[in-house]
């Protein structure tokens, strides 16, 4: 129910909701319910929830798998939490391919664009600010909003619905 919840109908509210329901019924999460739980923390219920039930991931021993742990790094970069996630990999034993791709998927494209100096145009600025907006950094796009010579339509939408 999580996992669709989470993964297929988007609703990541009614997922954090069910699972802490079910966790006051005294169901334990497992393996198989943190990743979809931190999903929901990284779009809707945010870090404050996510560090709590990251706690409860190493109370219930399973602060080694792998499935966990990745969804435990995306969780942190949507939440613009590169160090916590940055953690969270560095813990990990033997890492597969696709942790390293959660690791490097998070942040790369601001560090590009400031490293390389890329002119932050309204493609560029628009989709950073709907990043920043997905992860509830409202500060983050707002301070690239504000490096934005020119600000077109799309600009002010992807701040407006940020």
């Amino acid at each position: 129910m999580l996992r669709g919840l989470a993964t297929t109908w988007k609703k990541y509210d009614f997922c954090a909701e069910l699972y802490y329901k079910l966790k006051s019924l005294g169901l334990k999460a497992n393996n198989f319910t943190y990743p979809f739980l931190f999903i929901a923390c990284g779009n809707v219920w945010g870090l404050l929830h996510g560090k709590i039930d990251h706690r409860l991931v190493f109370k219930a021993g399973l602060d080694g798998d792998e499935y966990v742990n990745r969804s435990l790094i995306t969780m942190y970069e949507r939440c613009g939490e590169m160090g916590f996630a940055r953690m969270v990999f560095d813990e990990m034993g033997e890492r597969e391919l696709v942790s390293w791709n959660s690791m490097i998927s998070g942040r790369w494209v601001e560090g590009f664009v400031l490293e390389k100096k890329v002119e932050v145009n309204s493609y560029v600025g628009s989709a950073l600010i709907d990043m920043y907006g997905k992860c509830r950094d409202l500060i983050s796009a707002r301070r690239v909003f504000d490096s934005m010579p020119n600000k077109d339509v799309v600009t002010w939408n992807a701040i407006i619905t940020g």
